[in-house]
C-alpha cells in the first residue's frame, strides 16, 4: 500500500533516534554554549517561522520600512538606516528590471560584507534559505538579510579563531555554531566539520559560511515540515524525498 512503512520499521518520528529528544531548540549536547566571546549571538536563528506562512505576502511595512511580520525581521532589525540605504540603492543597481527579485548571478554582484565574492554553490544555497516566498529568487529584505547574516557569521568565525590561523577545528566550530544558535550534538558537529573542512588547519571561513548556508536550508525546510515545533517530523518515502528535492 502506498506510503505504508516497511515491515519491521515503526513509523518513528524523525529526530527521536538514538535517544536524542527534541531539546526545544536549546542548548546544544555536549559542547554549551560558549561565554563572553564578544561574538554575535543567534544570527542563525529561525527568523520569525512562527509568525509567517511560507510564500504569504507581507503586511504594510512598519518603522524603517520593514514588514512587521516578514522573516527576515530580527536580522535586519540589526541594520542601521544608513546601511539600509546603501543596501537598497545597490540592490537599485542590480536589479534591472525592477522586479523587485535578485537571482544567484545577481547575488554575487552585490556588496555582501565580503572582500570578494561569494561562490555560485554557497550563493545558491543563501538564496534558497532566505528565499520566503518560494520564487527562486530573493526580494531586497531577504537580501539585506543574507547582507547581515554574512557579516555576523564572519564576526563571529574571527571572535572564535583565537589563535589567528584562519580556520576553525571541531570545537571552534561547535562554538561557532551554538553562538548562531545551530543547536546540534558534538557528533552531528563532528561529522559536518569533516564534510566541510577544506584546509590541513581546520575549516577555513568559506568551507564555514557554507556549513552555515547548508544547516539554515536544513532547518528551513524542517520547520517546514514542523509546523508545531514540536522538534520531530514523521514521514514516508514520498514525503522524504520531497524534503530532500527541495535542498538539492
Amino acid at each position: 500500500m502506498a506510503g505504508r512503512p516497511p515491515q519491521g520499521y515503526p513509523n518513528q518520528p524523525y529526530g527521536s533516534q538514538q535517544g536524542y529528544p527534541p531539546q526545544g531548540y536549546g542548548a546544544p549536547q555536549g559542547y554549551g554554549a560558549p561565554q563572553g566571546y564578544g561574538a554575535p549571538q543567534g544570527y542563525g536563528a529561525p527568523q520569525g517561522y512562527g509568525s509567517q506562512q511560507f510564500g504569504a505576502p507581507m503586511t504594510q511595512a512598519g518603522p524603517g520600512g520593514v514588514p512587521p511580520n516578514h522573516p527576515c525581521a530580527p536580522l535586519l532589525a540589526q541594520i542601521p538606516p544608513q546601511e539600509m540605504a546603501f543596501l537598497q540603492n545597490s540592490f537599485n543597481q542590480v536589479d534591472a528590471d525592477k522586479s523587485n527579485s535578485i537571482s544567484a548571478a545577481e547575488l554575487q554582484k552585490l556588496p555582501i560584507g565580503l572582500d570578494r565574492p561569494l561562490d555560485i554553490d554557497t550563493t545558491k544555497k543563501l538564496i534558497k534559505s532566505f528565499d520566503y516566498r518560494g520564487s527562486g529568487q530573493i526580494d531586497f529584505y531577504e537580501y539585506a538579510a543574507v547582507y547581515k547574516f554574512v557579516g555576523l557569521a564572519k564576526a563571529s568565525f574571527t571572535a572564535l579563531d583565537r589563535d589567528k590561523s584562519n580556520s576553525l577545528d571541531p570545537q571552534e566550530t561547535a562554538q561557532a555554531l551554538a553562538q548562531a544558535q545551530f543547536m546540534l550534538s558534538p557528533n552531528t558537529v563532528q561529522n559536518v566539520w569533516k564534510r566541510f573542512c577544506d584546509s590541513p588547519k581546520g575549516i577555513s571561513f568559506d568551507g564555514y559560511l557554507k556549513l552555515c548556508a547548508f544547516l539554515g536550508l536544513v532547518r528551513k525546510t524542517f520547520l517546514m515540515a514542523d509546523p508545531y515545533r514540536s522538534g520531530f517530523i514523521q514521514f514516508n518515502l514520498d514525503t522524504f524525498v520531497d524534503i530532500v528535492s527541495t535542498m538539492v
